[in-house]
């Protein structure tokens, strides 16, 4: 699937697993957060908590697919007016356009 291919693509060691850095690249392209902008590392870390509960500083695919489908999915977004992380996105925005 797509969502295989953008993971092994982050993967950058091939370990079959992601990292924080490694996660933090997909947040970027995923939330398509200009390089200019950047996300608080408290953001990176709250969706890291999300998918991380184990603490074992690394996700696999299953874990990832599981994080990626309560947050980005638009299937599971149905009836919502906006994904969790648009209006955290949104308000970044209008901060970065003054």
């Amino acid at each position: 699937t797509q969502i295989k291919v953008m993971f092994d693509t982050y993967d950058k060691d091939k370990s079959g697993s992601v990292d924080i850095e490694e996660f933090k690249q997909i947040l970027y392209m995923a939330m398509k957060v200009p390089q200019h902008v950047g996300l608080p590392m408290s953001r990176v870390q709250y969706f890291w908590s999300q998918i991380d509960m184990g603490h074992s500083g690394t996700v696999t695919f299953e874990k990832f697919l599981c994080w990626w489908i309560k947050y980005f999915d638009d299937s599971s977004a149905q009836g919502m007016k906006q994904m969790p992380f648009e209006d955290y996105y949104r308000h970044i925005r209008r901060i970065g356009q003054r």
